[in-house]
């Protein structure tokens, strides 16, 4: 037992948990890397996920002035393993790509490393306290597929 004289601290505000929450918004994300796990009791299919990680580089909009506090943080989303036409796993990897995933095309995990896209955070349903990676649209930039019809519009 000590017998020095105890500074004492405030600990951390007391939350619900569960990860970090971002102001709402829409963002530009850097993917660093994609984890293949498998979760227990999952609420439906195998419990065989993708864990997508993020990291915020810019704000574009956003609804509160503390947004770019958020740069530089990890942003989580998991996905199914399927690339079917409606899959998320299969959009992910569009707006990363800069456009449309054709059918049959093989995309390797390490050409999506390091692509940037434009993600919108949005309340989630199940707590609109919290948010949660909504949509993932291509960001113009370098490295993004070419439209040659939409350049040159651009």
């Amino acid at each position: 037992m000590s017998t020095g004289t105890r500074t004492g601290f405030k600990l951390a505000k007391a939350t619900a948990g569960g990860g970090a929450s971002f102001p709402v918004g829409l963002y530009v994300v850097k993917l660093k890397d994609i984890v293949p796990e498998v979760l227990e009791n999952p609420k439906f299919g195998d419990g065989n996920r993708l864990r997508w990680i993020f990291s915020l580089e810019q704000v574009i909009d956003a609804d509160d002035d503390s947004a770019e506090e958020s740069i530089g943080q990890e942003l989580w989303a998991w996905t199914s393993h399927s690339m079917a036409r409606r899959a998320t796993a299969r959009a992910f990897a569009g707006a990363l790509l800069g456009g449309a995933i054709e059918d049959d095309e093989e995309i390797d995990t390490d050409d999506l490393i390091g692509k940037r896209a434009k993600a919108s955070i949005i309340p989630r349903k199940d707590d609109p306290e919290r948010t949660a990676l909504g949509t993932l649209t291509p960001h113009k930039g370098k490295g993004a597929r070419s439209n040659k019809d939409e350049d040159l519009f651009d």
